[in-house]
């Protein structure tokens, strides 16, 4: 169970917004230095061991050129993991979006901090990438609950209905476990928490990885500025190594292609395993639709283009649906906007006494790595939302 601590000696609310997109390449390493820098102050300033809390320090490995990455999940890891790849493979693998995940996962152990301190000494950089921890969490929802994903339902749905709804899970049906909310998630992470139980990874404290208050990274990157972040260390790469050549022509485009794929792949694997549960497969291809939207990736205002019966649909018939939707011209600050609609939706739905607890559960990673740790737009219950579109829509069976 994670106690974070009960007073901050200096104000945190708003105390390092994501830095903007578009700053030039020669500031960026200032960026970089001041993240750093706010880290482990932070760290100093706060009145107990942080380091006790850690657990794990996966390191993705690039051997050739001594680059180290220590990933936490939900914070674009099968990215990189793919990229540290690609890059000492001596020009044999091309594009870090035909590696497999499980080739991915080669060159990647546990080491301690001071074993990665050891080895940064003889030479070499690292890096690491954090995000806001209320979106982080969300992304977990989406990705591992909400998502067509029999594994996860198997391991996590199934329990959490099993805890939360007071249900034995030999009674359950598979399609009962298909219909978890996202309150109930976060009730289910906080009875985990209470309890002193083991926390899966995708929704663990950040500050449980990497040992951010005592490791010196090269690079410490936000999530909320990828794509200026993954540019500038990309080009750094490139500078510093003859062989490094990897450059991409439209990062955001060639990612929302790639996550399509991925997530059109596990829909039709999820179709042929949960035949079974009776759960109608129109309604799996919307969740799928939806997740893309709630990434921003296809506008609110593209219409789902399945309907009826859809026993004939095939992986190209909505992959091609899909790429079409993409290929669309809309506004960008609109996609943007979609991202926090859906955060806000969401958030709202959950009691507030449950926000005050998860706010608890989350205020160590806020505080070291300088989120807000009561966000208005979350926490504010005044303000209206709109819900004249669901994200979350095809949790039903009907």
């Amino acid at each position: 169970m994670y106690k974070p601590v009960e007073h901050w000696p200096f104000p945190t609310k708003n105390a390092m917004k994501s830095t903007r997109e578009g700053i030039p390449n020669n500031d960026r390493f200032k960026i970089f230095e001041s993240r750093a820098d706010m880290i482990h102050h932070n760290c100093a300033k706060l009145r107990t061991n942080i380091s006790k809390h850690h657990t794990v320090s996966w390191i993705k490995t690039d051997p050739v050129h001594q680059i180290y990455y220590c990933f936490i999940p939900k914070i674009g890891s099968t990215f990189w993991k793919r990229v540290l790849t690609v890059l000492p493979s001596n020009g044999t693998l091309q594009s870090p979006y035909d590696i497999l995940l499980m080739q991915a996962e080669k060159h990647t152990s546990n080491i301690s901090p001071m074993v990665l301190s050891k080895m940064l000494r003889k030479g070499g950089q690292s890096f690491m990438f954090v995000r806001d921890p209320y979106t982080r969490l969300f992304s977990a929802y989406v990705n591992k609950v909400y998502d067509p994903n029999p594994i996860f339902w198997k391991y996590l749905n199934d329990r959490i209905v099993a805890r939360i709804r007071n249900k034995s899970s030999t009674r359950m049906t598979l399609t009962y476990s298909h219909n978890v909310t996202f309150p109930e998630f976060i009730k289910y992470i906080l009875y985990q928490n209470r309890n002193g139980k083991k926390l899966d990874i995708h929704y663990r404290p950040m500050h449980t990885f990497c040992d951010p208050c005592r490791t010196h990274y090269t690079y410490i990157g936000h999530l909320e500025t990828f794509v200026d972040d993954a540019t500038y260390i990309l080009s750094k790469w490139r500078q510093e190594f003859d062989d490094v050549t990897l450059q991409f022509d439209n990062l955001p485009l060639e990612a929302a292609v790639d996550t399509a794929r991925s997530r059109v792949k596990g829909l039709f694997e999820a179709k042929e395993i949960l035949q079974e549960s009776q759960f109608p497969f129109i309604k799996l291809i919307l969740r799928t639709w939806r997740d893309l939207q709630i990434r921003g990736y296809i506008s609110k205002k593209t219409e789902f283009p399945f309907k009826g019966d859809v026993t004939n649909v095939s992986s190209d018939d909505v992959m091609e649906a899909i790429i079409h939707a993409l290929d669309e011209n809309h506004n960008k600050i609109n996609l943007k906007m979609q991202r926090q609609e859906a955060l806000i939706q969401a958030y709202h739905q959950v009691p507030l006494k449950d926000m005050e607890l998860l706010r608890e559960y989350l205020l160590l990673d806020c505080l070291i790595f300088g989120y807000d740790d009561q966000p208005s737009i979350l926490f504010d219950r005044s303000r209206p939302v709109d819900n004249a579109f669901l994200y979350l829509d095809g949790l039903s069976a009907k």
